[in-house]
């Protein structure tokens, strides 16, 4: 049942004690139906997290046990989502959501340092990001060391300092965001490591006494334990700005310290070396919803990474099943001997114990558009295209919605009268099977459409395998619409030149033909128009009709140098040779 204003109003008001005004419950609303919408079941699916599966007020699925998903992906989603998140910060009812890293991310960093439990303080964060502190300074030094052709970095300093409930003691928590440098898992990592090392044999007097200042708030407080690296390495969702922190199980409770921004920091960069740093204490013109774009770190897959300097000497982590290791690995503990244990056995066992060769096939969803008709007109064409008795219909007047669940697969079809999209979600094989029986009275999605309202679906990465290669009618009709929406940033330290790579040339487009590297097997799914891809080769792309629209989510048609093929593939799966 669909909660009104009004109950949504109490029930925030009960759980943050506050008697917020009677002009919130439309925002409650809102804020409720889109992350309600948004819910999704499987890990796969989803983009962001609620912070310690805490159940929160809008969430109606609070009675369940598990992770609590969402799925927020697409441009109008993701901008509603900064909306939702500002608005509750505004109202001083912060929100308790993570996003979860992507292969590619905006560089951040996080520093915690434990207070002293006898005399409940931390360390102020000025101390150690302040305008005048050289720990910052030193930290400003590597950066432009590792990036030298880079004029300006740009840094956003966030604090989230407050009382750790978990352990019982205040805890100085500060991130730096740079969001105009792209890594990956590793370069984090020798980044990281990079900073560790130049803090731990620095000279400066200030750097070292700030350090022996965190020992004595806490034993714990070292450099090496401060600088947190399981950022890196952990799935965790990364706690989005302007929301608060859950405590650790059995308490599970809200800790009243959202992370909020604290300074802008311009470095100069000459030939590698720091020319000078500005910082901006008051930023009046950047709003909410501008810091949360500008800090959020997820991005899309195949973002080219920002080209750095690689220091010298910089020796590579160990690797545990695939993954760095943490800070403090010890390499003498035999990790490479250690056998890990799967379902068929370990690696030294003469018998399996399940099939040799056991592949997971890949759940996906497909997005199509039921132009005309109603619901009732909907289960009819269903039922006249796949059977009478092949699934089950459920449908929901009030939300005016009609859900279709096939009775072997569980594969499920949702048509939305709103905004009159056709959602096909399960395995990929079924979902192209009813896609190819469904498509003579569905219609293919325009590039742009957002419909009346917001879909609550989301398209993973792997979502290109699960949809149809395009077709020129399709393309057509892409053509023909407006492009994606976009939000000017208020915020003039960001210049253009410091935007992350698009695959764009000097007039917004990169000529073709162009070539590519294969950064991810793309397997074509029995599908003459699209083109099989092997990590490591090297694709030409001789048409790429969505050029302008600089987004690396989108079907491109070339060649296989290796396989000589041609066909369309997932610009997404390839990187740029160069």
């Amino acid at each position: 049942m669909t909660q009104t204003g009004k109950e949504l109003l109490s029930k925030v008001r009960q759980r943050f004690k506050v008697d917020f005004p009677i002009e919130a419950a439309e925002t409650l609303e809102r804020v409720h139906k889109s992350l309600s919408d948004s819910m999704v079941v499987t890990q796969n699916d989803a983009t962001h997290q609620v912070l310690g599966d805490y159940s929160d007020w809008w969430d109606s699925q609070s009675t369940t046990r598990g992770p609590k998903l969402l799925a927020v992906s697409e441009d109008y989603h993701v901008e509603e989502l900064y909306v939702c998140i500002s608005k509750m910060y505004e109202l001083n009812a912060s929100l308790t959501l993570g996003e979860k890293r992507t292969a590619e991310f905006k560089l951040f960093q996080e520093l915690e340092i434990r207070g002293n439990k006898m005399e409940e303080k931390s360390m102020e964060p000025e101390l150690l990001v302040g305008p005048e502190s050289k720990f910052l300074e030193l930290i400003g030094k590597v950066m432009v060391e590792l990036y030298p052709s880079m004029e300006t970095l740009h840094l956003f300093v966030l604090d989230g300092s407050g009382k750790n409930l978990h352990v019982g003691v205040a805890e100085t928590f500060i991130r730096l965001v740079w969001p105009n440098i792209i890594v990956d898992k590793t370069r984090a990592f020798g980044i990281m490591d990079t900073l560790l090392k130049t803090l731990q044999n620095t000279d400066c007097d200030e750097v070292k006494a700030l350090e022996r200042k965190a020992k004595n708030l806490s034993e714990a407080n070292s450099w090496k334990s401060c600088l947190r690296d399981k950022i890196y390495h952990k799935a965790d969702p990364i706690r989005m700005i302007f929301n608060d922190s859950v405590s650790d199980p059995p308490l599970s409770k809200i800790e009243g310290r959202p992370i909020k921004p604290l300074y802008i920091y311009e470095f100069k960069n000459k030939n590698g070396i720091l020319e000078s740093f500005e910082c901006i204490k008051d930023f009046p013109e950047i709003s909410c919803f501008d810091f949360c774009r500008l800090t959020s770190i997820r991005q899309n897959g195949g973002t080219e990474l920002t080209p750095w300097m690689a220091p010298k000497g910089l020796v590579p982590r160990p690797q545990i099943n695939g993954e760095s290791a943490p800070n403090g690995f010890a390499a003498s503990r035999g990790a490479g001997h250690v056998h890990v244990r799967t379902a068929i056995g370990s690696p030294g066992d003469t018998k399996l114990k399940g099939p040799r060769h056991t592949i997971e096939e890949r759940t996906t969803m497909a997005e199509r558009l039921f132009v005309e008709g109603s619901l009732k007109d909907f289960v009819e064409k269903m039922k006249s295209a796949l059977g009478e008795d092949t699934g089950v219909f459920q449908t929901n007047e009030s939300e005016k919605k009609v859900v279709w669940t096939h009775h072997k697969s569980g594969t499920k079809v949702e048509f939305r009268e709103a905004n009159r999209k056709v959602s096909v979600t399960g395995k990929d094989g079924s979902v192209r099977q009813i896609i190819a029986v469904a498509e003579k009275f569905l219609d293919a999605v325009p590039e742009g459409y957002t419909g009346a309202e917001t879909s609550s679906r989301a398209f993973t990465r792997s979502g290109y395998a699960g949809s149809k290669a395009p077709t020129k009618g399709i393309l057509e009709t892409a053509a023909s619409l407006a492009g994606r929406r976009t939000h000017a940033s208020s915020v003039a330290v960001l210049s253009q030149a410091n935007k992350p790579k698009t695959v764009s040339g000097p007039n917004g487009t990169k000529k073709v033909p162009y070539k590519r590297k294969v950064v991810e097997d793309f397997e074509e799914e029995g599908d003459e128009s699209e083109l099989g891809l092997l990590k490591g080769q090297v694709v030409t792309v001789t048409e790429d009709p969505d050029a302008k629209e600089g987004d690396l989510d989108r079907w491109v048609y070339g060649s296989n140098e290796s396989s000589g093929k041609e066909g369309w593939f997932p610009l997404g799966y390839t990187r740029d040779l160069d």
